[in-house]
């Protein structure tokens, strides 16, 4: 206490709010005042990293995980079968993806129970890092802001990690928004060469920083960014500038599950892959050569089986891609465009010319 008078008698009585006596016989050892208690600030305990590690949390995941799968498969389930099946989700890929119901899923933006979609994600390795739920009642249906809740100390980075393939040149990777239209895709799509995850939410900064990771790890020289939002895809896209990817927003406000329920799967499909047509002299992945015939289509001197003709026979314009007709998976003859997919493929295109590598 500078510039106060006095010796430590003074000083021990002003610090522990004692007389001066009191001080002496403290000082003395002869008090019989306690010392004034001493507060020691505690620090917060902070949250650990990656939580979801823990062996109760694993323990709890999978615990809810295998509820979740025996409860999509029972009579109660019936609710969450039928969702499935409207979404156009089939049940291997289902099975895939380990989803699984929760009939009375508790729900605390309205603190009551709800039937719900179980949606797991894993890490790279396998591990469960997240449960997230997707509520499938009439509130759901009726307000997006009520459609979503999630384990506590969840980790959503990227979804679908655990079926990724080893990559390579000769692969595609899709990014998408939602679980949904990452199930679809995969679905509609793995078969022709074609990887997917989704980014969840689309302000999921750590997602693309793990989808940047990715790619470069698996060597994707095709990378398809599909957002609902075009200056989203946009966005992405500028992050991932290095990798030269496709951009592309929902056309016409559907997304990838829309589309599917929609159009069909063959649609689907071709707006994915028509995004990067066969390079010359490589062989096609995502067609099937062997099988190819004199009415099969060729693109930049490459033949490319069942995806797309045009409508004077000759060779695909792929500046025009309203001229592209749809012929799924057959050998002869055309099946024409209906007349509400070409601004499908207008709106499509016309975001993926805006990207990069284009």
């Amino acid at each position: 206490m500078c510039g106060t008078g006095g010796d430590v008698i003074n000083l021990v009585a002003k610090i522990e709010g004692i007389t001066n006596g009191q001080a002496a016989q403290q000082l003395a050892g002869t008090s019989t005042v306690a010392p004034r208690a001493r507060i020691t600030p505690v620090k917060a305990q902070e949250k650990p990293a990656h939580a979801w590690r823990s062996p109760d949390w694993q323990k709890d995941a999978h615990d809810r995980m295998e509820a979740g799968r025996r409860a999509l498969v029972a009579d109660t389930g019936q609710i969450c079968r039928d969702y499935l099946d409207r979404r156009g989700i089939l049940p291997e890929t289902s099975e895939a993806f380990a989803l699984g119901f929760n009939p009375a899923q508790f729900d605390p933006a309205t603190e009551s129970r709800r039937p719900a979609l179980l949606i797991p994600w894993f890490d790279g390795w396998g591990i469960v890092s997240a449960i997230k739920y997707r509520f499938i009642d009439e509130l759901a249906a009726q307000d997006k802001n009520r459609r979503f809740t999630q384990k506590r100390d969840s980790e959503a980075i990227l979804y679908g990690l655990h079926l990724i393939t080893d990559g390579g040149p000769d692969r595609m990777l899709v990014a998408v928004e939602g679980e949904i239209n990452a199930a679809t895709i995969y679905q509609t799509t793995r078969a022709e060469g074609c990887d997917v995850v989704s980014i969840g939410a689309k302000k999921n900064e750590a997602g693309i920083v793990a989808l940047d990771k990715l790619i470069t790890k698996r060597a994707y020289s095709r990378v398809l960014v599909w957002l609902d939002d075009e200056a989203d895809a946009q966005a992405a896209g500028e992050k991932l500038r290095r990798h030269r990817p496709k951009l592309m927003k929902s056309p016409t406000g559907l997304d990838a599950n829309d589309l599917n329920q929609l159009y069909g799967a063959s649609v689907l499909k071709s707006l994915i892959l028509d995004r990067f047509p066969p390079v010359s002299g490589r062989p096609d992945p995502f067609g099937d050569t062997k099988h190819a015939d004199d009415s099969t289509p060729v693109v930049n001197g490459h033949q490319w089986p069942g995806m797309a003709y045009t409508a004077d026979m000759g060779e695909i314009d792929l500046d025009r891609p309203t001229s592209v007709l749809i012929a799924g998976r057959v050998r002869r003859g055309l099946v024409w465009l209906r007349p509400e997919l070409v601004k499908l493929y207008e709106d499509a295109d016309r975001t993926s010319r805006n990207g990069y590598g284009t």
